[in-house]
């Protein structure tokens, strides 16, 4: 009977000899070493132990899973759970670039939207229902908003678009057809007392605005002006 640390130590040579084994094809100096059954990416390798090839591989895993989970982390950091949409985190670190690009050539835009009656919803068909309007939604905006823009779920039946490029007239077109297609998708969902609608407010704007937070109050102005003048409107602003 072998002493212990002698048994250890045989079965951790037949260990290594049958890994090694099985890594002697891919480690002639040049192969191309193909590591995504590992997790990982190929790469070329020109080695000389094949104990650095097992390093490499478990630096090659390591790595890139753990940058694919903290690239999964940061985008759950800066999506709503729910649509999906930019939460107000991720609105707050993109929206300088796109504000900052406002021209009298290149105008921009912010929609502040609101669902009308859509607690009346909720408490009729159940919270589930009302969730589903929500996505429906942030699915409408992901459709219909230009390339040059950017959506965000600010909380609750509240969200944002930021617009890029657009004059007064296009701006004021992409508002009533979205208040007119939600409004329709709703009624079609969902039956209440009072049809569930969109309020707009809607701020435009040739320059930079001083910032984000004056942008949605203005934006907030707007909106309330909707929401008193009987709902299911837009309501202009300008920077």
């Amino acid at each position: 009977m072998p002493a212990s640390g002698s048994y250890v130590s045989c079965c951790w040579d037949m260990v290594s000899s049958i890994y090694f084994a099985k890594m002697i094809p891919p480690l002639m100096p040049g192969a191309l070493l193909n590591l995504e059954s590992y997790r990982g990416a190929i790469i070329q390798v020109s080695l000389v132990e094949g104990v650095m090839a097992v390093m490499l591989i478990a630096l090659s895993m390591t790595g890139t899973v753990r940058y694919r989970r903290e690239q999964r982390i940061e985008r759950l950091a800066g999506s709503d759970p729910l649509t999906g949409l930019h939460n107000r985190r991720a609105l707050e670190t993109e929206a300088p670039r796109l504000l900052g690009m406002a021209t009298p050539a290149c105008p921009g835009a912010l929609l502040l939207i609101d669902l009308d009656n859509f607690k009346l919803a909720s408490d009729l068909h159940g919270h589930a229902a009302g969730d589903g309007l929500l996505i429906a939604l942030s699915e409408l905006l992901r459709s219909a908003l230009p390339r040059q823009s950017l959506a965000a779920r600010l909380g609750g039946d509240e969200f944002v678009a930021l617009l890029g490029g657009m004059g007064h007239a296009e701006v004021v077109a992409l508002a009533d057809s979205l208040r007119e297609r939600f409004g329709l998708l709703a009624t079609q969902r969902l039956a209440t007392p009072e049809r569930v609608t969109l309020s707009i407010g809607a701020v435009l704007f040739d320059h930079p605005p001083r910032s984000l937070a004056d942008l949605l109050a203005q934006g907030d102005r707007a909106l309330y002006e909707a929401k008193r003048g009987g709902r299911d409107g837009v309501r202009l602003s300008k920077g």
